[in-house]
């Protein structure tokens, strides 16, 4: 951009390609042993025609997505590769035999023992006294994320007359069968006479606690002996235990012996519907990372020299992350809707974030206190997604280079047809489309870069420490901003892109959707970075302290 002056936002195209490659392949971090993958569950040995049929394996694994396959399906019956599903509704009576259904990862694969179902003849109508109707005692169920078990009941009513039989299984929602509770799947029977309740039971993860709720269902087929009544299908809300602790300000937030810590460049560790990320793609020299929540972490690093280059974004994300295993180790790519994110931003009507941090002021560091948001044209885009339609990076604050009697930032956006814009009280100085950033963005898509003032660019000194270390950022009222045609700036203007053309259409459009917010310190050099408190609240969330 200017001679003399390279302090690049992230490493060249070339090798952010590789990294993106390394992290969608899986081959960064190494991969895990590949023994580890089970498949495992009853399928359903019969189900009469006209009713429906389901069975959900249960599969355990660890870093790669697995796909699922089948052979000799029933013709009348769907199978899902994502999930393992067999469901349909037979036409006809048959028997369907050596049923395979397998998974596989491409390191390992297992195979669930061969099964047949039998499908017997339509149902006979119902009267008073006779076979009878089973269905479940309720269309919803809820219980608390602690509670360890939800316990569905399965009634007969109607007649008791002659031996009855109904299969049950489970099926994901927001909630992933392995991850946040047991697939559970099998078969209760009713003697002749026997009219009394049945139940199953289908166990919950509390191992990480998380906010708000998540669901499943369960659902009765194949019903033999008795009529299948309503409801045959409920929903199971699962209550997270989860709170959202307020961000601190340099409160008591320090590494301890019980801290999670890694030098992995691209370790993550999940918390409830957050995930920290240590992120040091470029080889920050001595960088360590340590967390005990999302909210209480950081990085210490040997870097003490100007590198002119971006090495690191150790961070915080909530949402959609390019990075393949963690995003496996959330539940794949609808981990995205599940963590609260992936709104529509034509229904975005709260996106608010309060951060707070402790980063190194002293003369000649340099580093961006960087708020990166993705965009897609999807809600459960893939890792390899990258780059979004629309990313919309916010500087909280950042310690700039000095140059010339302004600022390496402040050069920037005055190249670019910067300007300044107040959204929800704010102050930021911003540029759309900078020629080092369009990477960041798809084809048709933008790159917009906020600064939240005070500025080099506002203040007309070679101010090097912008914005604020503690601060909220009404992220919902930048969007629709920038959702706007003709948009303005404080004076007035019409907003200009880096190239100087006007802008006349909106930057984020309403067919996009917010997908991730990170928060982190994009770092050339500094030895101790702190993050004392990260709050997101999203549409009808509780606000952040």
């Amino acid at each position: 951009m200017f001679s003399g002056v390279a302090f690049a936002r992230s490493p060249s195209v070339a090798a952010r390609a590789f990294i993106v490659l390394l992290l969608v392949s899986g081959l960064w971090p190494p991969l895990a042993a590949a023994s580890g993958i089970t498949i495992s569950g009853t399928p359903p040995a019969s189900v009469a025609v006209g009713q429906q049929y389901m069975f959900q394996p249960s599969v355990s694994y660890t870093r790669r997505t697995p796909t699922f396959s089948i052979a000799n399906k029933p013709s009348w019956a769907t199978f899902s590769s994502s999930t393992g599903q067999l469901s349909g509704v037979p036409a006809q009576a048959g028997t369907y035999s050596n049923i395979l259904i397998r998974v596989r990862t491409n390191y390992a694969r297992a195979v669930l023992p061969a099964f047949a179902i039998t499908v017997t003849g339509p149902q006979a109508p119902v009267g008073g006294g006779g076979s009878g109707t089973t269905a479940l005692s309720a269309a919803s169920y809820s219980l608390q994320q602690n509670a360890g078990a939800v316990r569905v009941t399965v009634t007969r009513t109607g007649g008791s007359s002659g031996a009855a039989i109904v299969n049950y299984g489970t099926a994901d929602g927001s909630a992933v069968a392995g991850r946040d509770y047991t697939a559970a799947s099998g078969a209760l029977s009713w003697a002749s006479g026997d009219a009394t309740s049945k139940t199953f039971s289908v166990a919950v993860s509390n191992a990480t606690p998380y906010t708000g709720t998540k669901t499943f269902s369960v659902a009765l087929s194949g019903a033999t002996g008795s009529a299948l009544g309503t409801p045959s299908s409920s929903t199971v809300t699962v209550v997270g235990d989860a709170t959202a602790p307020p961000p601190t300000t340099g409160g008591p937030c320090a590494k301890s012996s019980s801290s999670w810590t890694t030098t992995g460049a691209f370790d993550s560790k999940a918390y409830g519907n957050y995930f920290v990320n240590n992120n040091n793609w470029g080889g920050t020299p001595g960088q360590q990372f340590w967390s005990n929540d999302e909210n209480c972490w950081g990085v210490t690093t040997t870097a003490t020299q100007d590198n002119s280059s971006i090495g690191s974004y150790p961070s915080v994300t909530r949402g959609w992350s390019q990075n393949a295993t963690i995003m496996q180790q959330q539940g794949g790519n609808g981990w995205t809707v599940q963590s609260g994110m992936g709104i529509p931003v034509s229904q975005l009507t709260k996106a608010k974030v309060h951060w707070s941090f402790k980063a190194p002021t002293t003369s000649g560091i340099r580093w961006l206190g960087l708020m990166d948001n993705y965009f897609h044209s999807t809600n459960s885009p893939s890792p390899s997604q990258f780059p979004p339609v629309v990313d919309l990076m916010v500087d909280q604050s950042i310690a700039d280079q000095v140059v010339n009697g302004s600022t390496f930032y402040a050069l920037v956006a005055q190249q670019d047809h910067g300007s300044t814009v107040t959204i929800s009280g704010v102050q930021y100085v911003f540029y759309i489309d900078d020629s080092d950033e369009n990477a960041y963005h798809s084809a048709g898509g933008h790159t917009i870069h906020l600064f939240r003032t005070p500025s080099a660019y506002t203040s007309g000194t070679a101010l090097a420490i912008w914005g604020t270390n503690d601060g909220v950022t009404d992220l919902a009222a930048i969007v629709k901003f920038f959702m706007q045609s003709n948009p303005v700036d404080d004076n007035g203007a019409p907003i200009k892109t880096a190239t100087g053309a006007t802008v006349t259409t909106p930057l984020i459009s309403s067919g996009l959707y917010l997908n991730s917010i990170n928060a982190g310190w994009e770092i050339d050099d500094g030895t101790v970075f702190t993050n004392t408190g990260f709050c997101v609240a999203m549409q009808s969330e509780a606000d952040c302290p």
